[in-house]
């Protein structure tokens, strides 16, 4: 499913672990992304740019950083997919 939605330039993306130990590995990355820390090396060892920020959206390849960085990754999933109106009444409603 991952690898038609890449080739249809469709969104997808993975959050911790997930874009290391998954994406990367599988050649699903787009250039570059984030995840845990610990999974940088794998990374950057399948040849993707590894960036320490809490997310990156690379093309149509969102990644994030972690668990910690999940209400961040969520609210630019809602930009990316309602518009930054959207983005902006949900994070209006949450106490951050």
């Amino acid at each position: 499913m991952l690898r038609y939605r890449k080739e249809k330039g469709l969104l997808y993306g993975g959050i911790c672990a997930t874009p290391g130990v998954f994406l990367a590995k599988n050649k699903l990355l787009s250039t570059k992304g984030t995840c845990f820390p610990t999974f940088m090396n794998i990374v950057m060892e399948n040849g993707y740019l590894y960036e320490n920020k809490l997310y990156v959206i690379d093309r149509n390849v969102l990644t994030g950083r972690g668990a910690g960085d999940a209400m961040t990754y969520a609210l630019n999933l809602v930009k990316i997919i309602n518009g930054v109106n959207s983005y902006y009444n949900v994070k209006r409603g949450l106490l951050l």
